[in-house]
């Protein structure tokens, strides 16, 4: 079902494109025309800023290091960057030739910027990479943005600075660091799901559209979801925060739903933020454990709440798996393939308790 939902994405963002072959080193006449005559990042980056719409760029698996700015086409649209296995042969590559895992592509950031300085490009897909950056900016994203199976580390020292930036975009299957800033900033009508956000200061940072959070999970952020602008209702369904100093930080008075989540070692669960009680929170299953305070609010509708311990197999070590699976409802196997290794199994983490009122599977 991956595959279906990620050739679902590919195809609606892929009409008309012409296709640009990328590998570390280049081949043959560097026209980009094929793997026999691939650009390397230098000719990537000195073609792409003036490149025309619709066009998409395949890399293969290597370590890209950037050494100077990246302008990825100011008011450009409809433009795939798009990470493929290292033994990829076919032109154009399918879904089957995809990289997850360590064969994502990886740039290497440093201080330099990978995203558009236009105010709405438009359309923009970024699949199965990895970037490392301390830019003090988001690495990738703007406007109508989709972010698919990929990774991004930020090391930036300004805590106003996030991994990545979406308005009116979506982002699956993805993970995001930031010790410093924040995993993930929405824009107007952002939405996460199916991704792992951990080792942030903030992990989640709403804005002015109503965020939508779904089977994802946040962990060892200072604050998990922080809803930071006063027209930002939250829609969280399905998600895990685990070890947060704040998991939900709901600084506005609208009306926030929050259904079939788990609220674990974390030292508050749901504040009201600076603007103090009361908040208008639609509440249904959510389960907390091992909370110091629950929640600095009584204006909660809908209250139907437990304490459940999920006994995850090593969260410390990211293994999110839970031990007592009589208490857990259904796994998802295919979350967060991207991210997948020996000691970070995230895969079937966002699960809800078998009460709950609904399930919602996205596969």
């Amino acid at each position: 079902m991956m595959k279906r939902l990620s050739l679902i994405l590919f195809l609606s963002l892929n009409i008309f494109a012409t296709n640009h072959y990328v590998t570390t080193t280049g081949a043959g006449t560097k026209d980009s025309s094929s793997w026999a005559n691939a650009w390397s990042l230098s000719e990537f980056v000195s073609n792409v800023e003036s490149d025309g719409d619709g066009n998409s760029y395949y890399f293969k698996s290597g370590t890209y290091t950037l050494i100077e700015d990246l302008d990825v086409g100011t008011n450009r649209n409809y433009i795939n960057f798009i990470g493929v296995k290292s033994a990829t042969t076919a032109e154009p590559p399918t879904v089957d030739d995809w990289a997850y895992g360590d064969d994502r592509p990886l740039f290497v950031c440093g201080s330099y910027k990978f995203r558009p300085s236009g105010d709405y490009p438009s359309f923009r897909l970024f699949a199965n990479l990895i970037f490392t950056s301390s830019y003090t900016g988001h690495i990738a994203g703007k406007q109508r943005t989709f972010f698919f199976n990929v990774k991004m580390t930020q090391s930036s020292t300004d805590s106003s600075v996030s991994c990545a930036y979406i308005s009116n975009g979506l982002i699956l299957s993805c993970e995001f660091i930031n010790s410093n800033g924040i995993g993930v900033a929405l824009g107007s009508g952002g939405a996460i799901i199916n991704s792992f956000i951990h080792d942030c200061n903030n992990g989640i940072k709403g804005a002015n559209g109503g965020d939508i959070v779904a089977n994802t999970i946040v962990s060892g952020c200072t604050t998990g979801y922080y809803s930071g602008d006063w027209w930002a209702p939250a829609f969280l369904n399905h998600v895990t925060f685990y070890d947060c100093t704040t998991a939900i930080n709901l600084n506005v008075y609208l009306a926030h739903s929050l259904s079939n989540i788990l609220i674990d070692n974390c030292s508050t669960g749901i504040s009201s933020g600076s603007i103090g009680a009361p908040l208008k929170i639609i509440m249904n299953n959510v389960n907390f454990n091992s909370v110091s305070t629950k929640y600095d609010t009584s204006d909660v509708w809908d209250l139907n709440n437990s304490e459940l311990d999920p006994q995850f197999k090593d969260a410390d070590n990211q293994n999110f798996e839970p031990q007592n699976l009589n208490l857990i409802g259904e796994a998802f196997p295919n979350t967060f393939v991207g991210t997948n290794t020996t000691n970070k199994n995230v895969a079937g983490a966002c699960q809800v308790v078998r009460k709950a009122s609904s399930t919602a599977r996205l596969y």
